[in-house]
Parts: structure tokens; C-alpha cells; sequence
């Protein structure tokens, strides 16, 4: 089997300026959410495959809150099969009063079912545009559909990822001759020049903050939340 690898090796690459913005796993007793229904638009700029995208627009997302049993509903949840990170509007206010910037907050979030003792929860998307699909994976060998060899598998235009070949529609993720993700990083790596004064961005799908952002989010109390060291190139 093939194999997709992620570099978080080359380019001068430091520490304690930019860390990911994550969720505490389900088991932990916060109240989490999982998609009832959704409808999106996906963002589409690639030169090479019109079905590629980068990001995607929220336009209406449904939800069913669970879980909270012991810790109940914080500042934050994350809709796990989406992606989504939500926040309450008492939290949401706080940010606005903040002179952080980047983000932005959207009321796109429907509660469908509310199986958690929290009554009448308000909650808004929490976003910021995405930078762009990460470019640090690279395919170990030939970066070629395993079995009609004509097309890639990670896009040269976009950083998209194949896992259905545009040529022979075969699946390339999974079978016993395609590719699998030898290993997920423990630490991400993101350009510090994305930043372009923001203090929280999107870059391959995921949260990053800076520094500023970190401490104003700790010195706030904003729950519950895991900031994940992440490498900045400086490069």
C-alpha cells in the first residue's frame, strides 16, 4: 500500500507563536452536536478540476445537541461530523467586545433536537476564511492514481485530495493498492504570513491562533477548548 505523507520539517519553523484551536473528545461530558441537516456551497478556485474546493459557506445547519452529563454546555461545541465549531451568543458578544480579528460569526445554527437539560441554547458559527488546503502532504513516490496511473492524487493546482480518480474512478484511498496517511502530525505547520494581521484563521480546514488570541481566549475562560502547539514557518 502507498503512502501520503505531511513534512513538518522543512522551512524555518518556530514555536509558541501559532497553536490549533481544538475540542475536547465526546467522552469528556461537554455538549457536542451532530448534523440533523446541513446545506452548504462549496468555494471552487481550482485551475485544474472544477469539482475541487478549498472551503466551504455554511447557508443552514441543523443540528441535534447531546452529551453534557457532567460538564454541560460551554462557551463552545463542535459538530463533529461536519467540522463545525459553534459558540453561545453570552461568548460570541464577549469576542465582538475583543479587538481580535479574523473571524467572523454567522447564524446559521438551527437546534433540530435538544437531548441535553440546557434550555433554549442560542448558538452561532464561529469562522474564518480558509487560506487554503495545506500543502505539506506530499505522496511518497509518484504522485499517480495507482492504478490508471493518469491522474494525481494530491492536486499540483490546489492540494486537493483524489480519493476517487477523476480518470478511472477507482477509489485510491483504502484498496489494497492505494494510499493510506502514514501517520497524522502531532504538530501542523502554517505559514505566519497567512496571518496578515489576523488573529485567527482557517488553513487546511483547521482553527489556528496566534499568541494574542491564545492569551485573550485563557484570560476569558473560553471553554472548552485544547490549544495544540503548532510550528510557524518563518520562512
Amino acid at each position: 500500500m502507498r503512502e501520503i505523507c505531511y513534512d513538518n520539517q522543512s522551512g524555518r519553523l518556530e514555536r509558541d507563536r501559532i497553536w490549533q484551536l481544538a475540542m475536547p473528545e465526546v467522552d469528556e461530558g461537554w455538549v457536542y452536536g451532530e448534523t440533523a441537516k446541513s446545506a452548504v456551497e462549496y468555494i471552487k478556485s481550482c485551475a485544474l478540476n472544477s469539482e475541487h474546493f478549498h472551503d466551504i459557506s455554511w447557508k443552514d445547519l441543523q443540528i441535534d445537541l447531546l452529551g453534557g452529563s457532567r460538564n454541560g454546555l460551554g462557551d463552545s461545541l463542535l459538530v463533529w461530523d461536519a467540522g463545525a465549531v459553534l459558540v453561545t451568543v453570552d461568548f460570541a458578544e464577549r469576542l465582538r467586545q475583543s479587538a481580535l480579528t479574523g473571524y467572523s460569526l454567522e447564524a446559521v445554527v438551527r437546534i433540530a433536537v435538544n437531548q441535553t437539560t440546557v434550555a433554549n441554547p442560542v448558538l452561532l458559527l464561529l469562522n474564518a476564511p480558509n487560506t487554503g488546503r495545506d500543502g505539506r502532504w506530499k505522496v511518497v513516490g509518484e504522485n499517480e492514481c495507482p492504478f490508471c496511473r493518469n491522474e494525481p492524487i494530491i492536486c499540483p493546482a490546489c492540494g486537493d485530495w483524489n480519493r476517487v480518480c477523476p480518470g478511472c474512478g477507482k477509489r485510491t484511498f483504502g484498496e489494497k493498492e492505494g494510499f493510506k496517511v502514514r501517520e497524522w502530525p502531532d504538530m501542523y505547520v502554517v505559514d505566519q504570513a497567512l496571518f496578515r494581521g489576523a488573529n485567527l484563521i482557517k488553513h487546511g480546514g483547521i482553527f489556528f491562533v496566534d499568541s494574542v488570541c491564545k492569551r485573550w481566549m485563557e484570560e476569558s475562560n473560553f471553554h472548552p477548548v485544547i490549544f495544540k502547539p503548532a510550528f510557524a514557518n518563518v520562512a
